[in-house]
């Protein structure tokens, strides 16, 4: 039975990675499982010592830990001091001591020197039975003795991305319950189906499962970094178009050459975002004076749009958040300038992009739509001729977003047996706009 509070080993300080909107400083970690000896563990070791020149020159620092069997830690502390290179454990009991058989505490990991810890592995849940009260176990005792919990998750299925999403929040929420506010966290994200494979998730998948775990992190107030695991090797950090921190490697680590190659891809600047081309149905007509807004949760997202809507040659104005000013602001200046005829169309941006929409609304003329996916962004124009587009930063990712995008920008009011309907909302707007008497709303 899992107790609801194991005593706590003396913590020590987390190393910051910065909180979750801040850059977080890319990571790569390697889990041996039971592959290796202890003879062989030892000259896998001695050959990931022999990396920490080519760490130093990577054109970024990346966090490398690498996680062999238990005992191996103490040739971990051997091999790799002085490298740079962090190591860990794969597995941690929740309790910090007691009559508990076979079991290593967080404490003692702590000790030996250890600084991450692999919790929720979906080996563990298979063979061993680990549920979701055992992880978020094991994860508040790894915190409280100071650790890095390496928070497995993800579907068993391949079902599709909304059920992935779904299976996987459930993992993570559950597990982050054993951790507090303000703790360092990574979550390792890996598709059950994907792990042993001939080839990872598709990447769509995984940005779309990663920007919703991001979210998460977000909302449950820790620090919290992204690895993707599941058959990650050389040449998988680049197709994720910066929706994950980093990888988690098992066998395509084994030779050191090839983690020596994911480090320097993890490493590379990030590039300019590929936008995306025109949807192939869609011909790009116009071009458009465009005012964008966003506030300062929505800064990222709304930089890249602007870069974006000038490649495609269309005429941008910033009119994003002053200092002292929320979205309401931004939105109604926004609405203003399309309102009085400044701007053909605009784009807003916040944490969702429903307060945007709600607040650009109450200007008149306005007809302002939230756009979670490119047919809502076809529709808010073929049959609701809105000049204003709203997305969400925390909701989508911006691969999606721009797509969206596109979307909507090539699509034209299509009139027709939608044209009085928009017609008639014009005219509740005028009602309720020129009745006296009504409640403030």
């Amino acid at each position: 039975m899992i107790p609801e509070n194991s005593p706590s080993a003396a913590a020590r300080l987390s190393g910051a990675s910065g909180p979750p909107e801040a850059g977080r400083r890319p990571v790569v970690g390697v889990s041996l499982k039971l592959y290796f000896g202890l003879a062989a563990t030892r000259t896998w070791l001695a050959d990931v010592a022999a990396l920490k020149g080519a760490l130093a020159e990577l054109p970024r620092p990346v966090d490398l830990f690498v996680l062999p069997s238990f005992p191996a830690l103490a040739d971990a502390r051997e091999l790799l001091a002085g490298t740079g290179v962090a190591y860990g454990a794969q597995d941690v009991h929740w309790a910090e001591s007691g009559a508990w058989t076979g079991e290593v505490s967080a404490g003692m990991l702590a000790e030996a020197g250890a600084r991450y810890v692999e919790v929720g592995h979906a080996e563990r849940r298979r063979h061993f039975g680990e549920t979701d009260a055992t992880v978020a176990a094991k994860t508040g005792a790894a915190v409280r003795a100071g650790l890095v919990p390496v928070i497995c998750a993800g579907e068993r299925h391949d079902n599709g991305r909304a059920q992935a999403v779904e299976e996987t929040l459930i993992q993570v929420r559950a597990a982050l319950g054993g951790a507090g506010p303000d703790s360092e966290v990574i979550v390792a994200y890996e598709p059950v189906w994907a792990i042993g494979a001939r080839e990872p998730a598709p990447a769509p998948h995984i940005r779309t499962v990663a920007s919703a775990v991001r979210t998460c992190l977000r909302d449950h107030g820790v620090r919290g970094r992204i690895v993707y695991g599941g058959t990650a090797g050389p040449g998988t950090f680049g197709r994720l178009a910066g929706s994950v921190d980093g990888l988690f490697l098992g066998r395509r680590a084994h030779d050191t050459a090839g983690l020596r190659q994911v480090l320097e891809e993890v490493a590379a600047p990030p590039c300019p975002p590929r936008f995306p081309s025109a949807p192939r149905e869609f011909t790009v007509q116009d071009t458009y004076r465009i005012a964008l807004g966003a506030d300062d949760a929505a800064t990222a997202m709304k930089d890249t749009m602007a870069a974006y809507l000038t490649e495609r040659g269309h005429r941008v104005t910033d009119l994003s958040a002053a200092d002292g000013e929320d979205y309401p602001d931004v939105a109604e200046r926004v609405a203003r300038s399309v309102a009085r005829g400044e701007h053909e169309r605009a784009v807003l941006v916040c944490g969702t992009g429903i307060g945007m929409a709600i607040a650009a609304n109450k200007v008149p003329g306005i007809r302002a739509a939230q756009i979670p996916d490119s047919y809502s962004a076809e529709r808010a124009r073929k049959s609701n001729d809105a000049q204003i587009a709203c997305f969400g930063s925390r909701t989508m990712g911006v691969e999606a977003a721009l797509v969206c995008l596109e979307h909507w920008l090539v699509s034209d009011f299509a009139g027709g047996g939608s044209a009085p309907k928009v017609e008639k909302i014009k005219q509740v707007e005028s009602r309720n706009l020129t009745s006296p008497g009504l409640p403030a709303v």
